[in-house]
């Protein structure tokens, strides 16, 4: 069975979401909570437990956390000021 056949098809080269797929920008929308902490130099277990309490930004995708580069710029700034606990 081909990328197709499964309904996965590329979108058209003239389409504007066809360059950003390409080059992995779409993918890099949104940080995993591994790929946050490393970033954030924390730990998973930090991040989820912040994110239960909803003490940090972040986004549901689903059963999913995700973060964007604002989502880690606020985080920051908030841990810069000690408004973190």
């Amino acid at each position: 069975m081909t990328s197709v056949d499964r309904g996965l098809e590329a979108p058209p080269a003239n389409c504007p979401d066809a360059a950003a797929a390409s080059s992995g920008t779409i993918s890099r929308m949104f940080l995993t909570v591994a790929e946050a902490a490393a970033r954030l130099g924390m730990t998973t277990s930090w991040i989820y437990e912040r994110t239960r309490r909803k003490a940090i930004p972040h986004r549901k995708l689903g059963k999913f956390v995700r973060f964007t580069e604002e989502d880690l710029q606020a985080i920051a700034d908030a841990a810069a000021t000690g408004a973190l606990q």
